[in-house]
């Protein structure tokens, strides 16, 4: 739907393609008895209607699925029937990867229940006394605690990945207002001819 509401009204024209980018590969360093396969059954969710979908606030009520909860600069994600796919997915988010994209290198298929817990690393250079910035967890960067908890590290490396690549776009239509670079939808309004 986004992708049509661009291409009408910016004839926004894109493609995808693979290009060898750097990357993190999630890679098996140890087996670890904290990444244990799920015993219970993946659940479906094909009858349900997403109104009666309820997402978990705490992890004894996720069912399936990836669950990160902050404290400050504390986290700690709780996994229940997930992949590592999904794992490398949500690195791919974090800031401590750098904006690189994280792909699956574990050779490992099944779905898994975890817990891994870390301490976020500030973007801020020296963090301000008395702020919440500063470290209030005992445990360790995502980068040590994956190998120490999981048995998985993030090794950086060159991998295929798809990108977006825009060939074309026109400037926004009459009803977009743009200031400082960002734009937005203004209502129509109907002009009357003048009559001479």
């Amino acid at each position: 739907m986004l992708q049509s509401l661009l291409a009408e009204r910016l004839h926004l024209k894109l493609h995808f393609e693979n290009r060898v980018l750097t990357v993190y590969a999630l890679v098996v360093v140890k087996p670890n008895p904290h990444l244990v396969e799920s015993t219970n059954q993946p659940e479906s969710t094909a009858q349900e209607s997403p109104a009666a979908i309820r997402l978990p606030s705490k992890p004894e009520d996720l069912r399936h699925g990836i669950l990160v909860l902050y404290n400050g600069q504390s986290a700690q994600m709780t996994a229940r029937q997930a992949s590592l796919d999904d794992l490398a997915r949500w690195f791919s988010g974090y800031s401590e990867v750098g904006g690189r994209p994280v792909v699956n290198q574990t050779g490992l298929s099944g779905l898994y229940d975890f817990t891994l817990r870390w301490t976020r690393q500030s973007l801020a250079a020296t963090p301000q006394p008395g702020s919440s910035d500063a470290a209030d967890s005992d445990a360790p960067p995502l980068f040590t605690a994956s190998p120490d908890q999981l048995g998985l590290r993030l090794k950086p490396t060159k991998a295929p990945v798809e990108v977006i690549l825009i060939d074309h776009t026109d400037p926004p239509t009459d009803n977009w207002k743009c200031e400082a670079e960002i734009c937005s939808p203004q209502p129509f309004s109907v002009k009357k001819k003048q009559s001479s």
